[in-house]
């Protein structure tokens, strides 16, 4: 369970990223930090502490993110893991999502985004836990998937509504 004590590990090339995250969590309560700009050195992150989360930017990397994933897990396996992305594709989440992953911010970060998220990935098992719970796994992936692309489209139309353009979006 989460406490404003949780070692929580964010990881991204992107030190906007970084900071916007680390920004909204603290305004959250939450306290310990660790960074990592790469996947293999949050691997070694890993192998030297323990983590109660994981924010991973999907951003490309030394690694591919649903790898990542998979050695979070083996490391982990009760670490709430949350994907990070500025410029989010279907199929990255849709991966990362059967592989184990608990949640996605999209940017704009929000402090109230990040908090429904987090409330989510925290009670909610994971996308492939459901899957192999589920009694109907067609229905149970429909309702998945819909409900991920309804916070996808209200990210975007929050955005949108900003009249910001996309550049500004990848400045995060």
């Amino acid at each position: 369970m989460l406490s404003p004590t949780s070692h929580i590990l964010i990881v991204s090339p992107n030190d906007a990223v970084i900071t916007a995250v680390k920004h909204i969590m603290l305004r959250l309560g939450y306290e310990k930090f660790t960074t990592a700009p790469a996947y293999s050195i949050a691997i070694h992150r890993f192998m030297e502490h323990s983590f109660d989360m994981v924010l991973f930017d999907t951003a490309r990397s030394d690694m591919q993110s649903k790898d990542f994933v998979r050695n979070v897990k083996s490391f982990e396996e009760d670490c709430i893991r949350v994907g990070v992305s500025v410029d989010p594709d279907l199929k990255t989440i849709l991966d990362l999502l059967e592989g184990g992953t608990h949640g996605f911010l999209i940017a704009p970060f929000t402090e109230e985004g990040v908090r429904e998220v987090l409330n989510y990935a925290k009670e909610a098992p994971t996308f492939s836990q459901a899957m192999f719970d589920s009694v109907n796994r067609i229905a149970t992936f429909k309702a998945l998937v819909l409900h991920n692309l309804n916070r996808l489209a209200d990210a975007k139309q929050k955005f949108k509504l900003t009249g910001e353009s996309t550049e500004d979006l990848t400045a995060l």
